[in-house]
C-alpha cells in the first residue's frame, strides 16, 4: 500500500472513530465519514469495502488502544488513597489518553452494543479487576474464595463501567465530573469501599440468598 493510501485510510478511520463516538455507529453514514475526512465516498469503500468493514476497522483501533491501556495496568506499590486511585480503572483510562480522545465514548458505545468488541472489553476489564483482587488477597485461597473473587471482580467491573457510561448524568446530578482530577480520587475511595462490601467479600458482603 502506498504511503498516501495509508495516510488516507488512517484519516478516514480517525474521522469515523470520532463520529461513531459522538453519534453512535448506527447513526453515521459513509457519506458523513467521507465528508469529515474530505474524501469521496468511493475512496471509503475502496479502503474498507463498506460500512461493516469501516466499523470493524474503527472497533479494532479502539480495542488496540484499550489493550495498550490494559497492559499498562500493573500491580501498584502505592498505599492509601493513592492506591485506591491507582485501582480505579475509569480514572486511569482517561489519564492514559489525551484529554480530547474519542476512545472512551466509543468504548462506551461498544459496551452497550451486542458487538463482540464490547464483550472483549468487558472480559478484559474483569480480568484486570480480578488480578488486583488476587494480588490484594495474597496467597491462594480455597476454590470458594476464588469463586467469590470472580464475583467481586465482576461487581466492581459493573460499577466502574457504570461511572464511565453515566459520567454526564453523574455530573449533572452532583455538579462535579466523577472522572475529573479532583473527583476521581473520591470515586476511587468509594469504589474501594464498595469492593469490600461486594457480594462474596470476606467478612462483610454476602452472596444473594445468604443471611448476615
Amino acid at each position: 500500500m502506498h504511503s498516501s493510501d495509508k495516510t488516507a485510510r488512517s484519516e478516514i478511520c480517525d474521522r469515523a472513530l470520532r463520529l461513531f463516538a459522538d453519534n453512535g455507529a448506527d447513526n453515521v453514514s459513509l457519506r458523513q465519514v467521507a465528508a469529515a475526512a474530505e474524501v469521496s465516498p468511493s475512496l471509503v469503500v475502496h479502503h474498507f469495502g463498506g460500512k461493516a468493514g469501516l466499523r470493524e476497522a474503527v472497533n479494532d483501533r479502539s480495542l488496540a488502544v484499550f489493550r495498550r491501556f490494559a497492559e499498562s495496568v500493573g500491580a501498584s506499590g502505592r498505599h492509601g488513597a493513592d492506591a485506591a486511585l491507582d485501582d480505579f480503572l475509569p480514572g486511569r483510562l482517561l489519564a492514559f489518553l489525551s484529554a480530547d480522545s474519542p476512545v472512551p465514548a466509543h468504548l462506551c458505545g461498544l459496551l452497550l452494543s451486542d458487538d463482540q468488541a464490547g464483550r472483549q472489553i468487558f472480559r478484559r476489564w474483569h480480568q484486570l479487576k480480578l488480578a488486583r483482587l488476587e494480588a490484594a488477597d495474597g496467597a491462594a485461597r480455597a476454590v470458594r474464595g476464588a469463586e467469590d473473587r470472580a464475583r467481586r471482580a465482576a461487581w466492581l467491573t459493573v460499577n466502574e463501567i457504570a461511572v464511565l457510561l453515566l459520567r454526564d448524568q453523574i455530573r449533572a446530578l452532583l455538579g462535579g465530573d466523577p472522572l475529573g482530577p479532583e473527583e476521581a480520587a473520591r470515586w476511587a475511595e468509594l469504589s474501594t469501599d464498595a469492593g469490600r462490601d461486594a457480594p462474596g467479600a470476606a467478612g462483610r458482603g454476602t452472596c444473594p440468598g445468604e443471611r448476615r
